[in-house]
């Protein structure tokens, strides 16, 4: 069972595997006005490590390895960092999925190529999806805005491609004076997200989620055993992967802000 906490241990985890550059601005940097923010996941269960590419220009990239190695964005992971967007044109943008070309499997080879249109301002996230030789893509737009800073709001998302999904929320530690708090989310549909749901932040409110079969109730497995929302904070909870593959199962949560 996997534990995290949100924090500076989820952020430095995560910020490992990925290289920020000068070009590539954190998402509090202010972009012109031509510009909107993407965030890059690869949810494509036995892809190999891909970059992402932006008409015809990489994007993506962590750091190379000792000896030059070009590395990518394997399976399960996202680019830039958790709480960064990349700052690209707006408007329409060919996004191209390219294999590294150190990969024993399919080296170079592109895996998917489309057009994608993105308005200026904005924030947004693509995601691989589905096996290499069914490969597609989803985009959900980030509203990141936070009406109420003193609570957190969270969405949940299914980027499994051959299931429905349930999902439940509970609190397991009730802070003196609280009360218990459990909340279902059913029928999250294959390729889709939830939308942002306010939730009880900060000391003493901490949370687990777990997936669940929508046919039969059967446990997909829980995401994290010990949350404490940050107040002003937006997260995404999410699985991944072939709910008929469990060996691609890939579940967690990430802060959009």
């Amino acid at each position: 069972m996997k534990k995290i906490i949100i924090g500076s241990f989820l952020l430095a985890a995560i910020a490992l595997s990925c290289k920020k550059t000068n070009t590539i601005p954190v998402r509090t940097t202010p972009t012109p006005a031509a510009q909107t923010n993407v965030k890059f996941f690869n949810f494509s269960p036995g892809a190999p490590q891909v970059n992402f590419f932006i008409n015809g220009t990489k994007l993506s990239g962590a750091a190379p390895l000792a000896n030059g190695t070009v590395q990518g964005i394997a399976y399960g992971r996202f680019f830039p960092a958790n709480v960064a967007y990349a700052s690209v044109p707006a408007g329409g943008q060919q996004i191209e999925t390219r294999v590294i070309d150190s990969s024993t499997v399919m080296p170079g080879a592109t895996l998917l190529s489309e057009m994608k249109t993105f308005d200026a301002g904005k924030y947004y996230t693509y995601i691989l999806l589905d096996s290499v030789n069914r490969i597609s893509a989803m985009v959900t737009e980030d509203d990141l805005s936070v009406p109420d800073p003193t609570m957190a709001y969270i969405r949940i998302g299914n980027f499994a491609t051959d299931s429905t999904i349930s999902a439940l929320l509970t609190k397991t530690t009730v802070p003196t004076g609280d009360f218990a708090y459990s909340k279902p989310y059913n029928n999250i549909a294959p390729k889709s997200v939830t939308a942002f749901d306010t939730l009880k932040a900060g000391s003493g409110q901490v949370y687990s989620l777990t997936f669940r079969r929508s046919t039969n109730g059967a446990t997909l497995g829980t995401v994290v055993t010990e949350v404490t929302p940050i107040p002003g904070k937006k997260y995404t909870f999410f699985f991944g992967g072939l709910v008929r593959l469990s060996a691609t199962y890939s579940r967690g949560v990430i802060a959009n802000n």
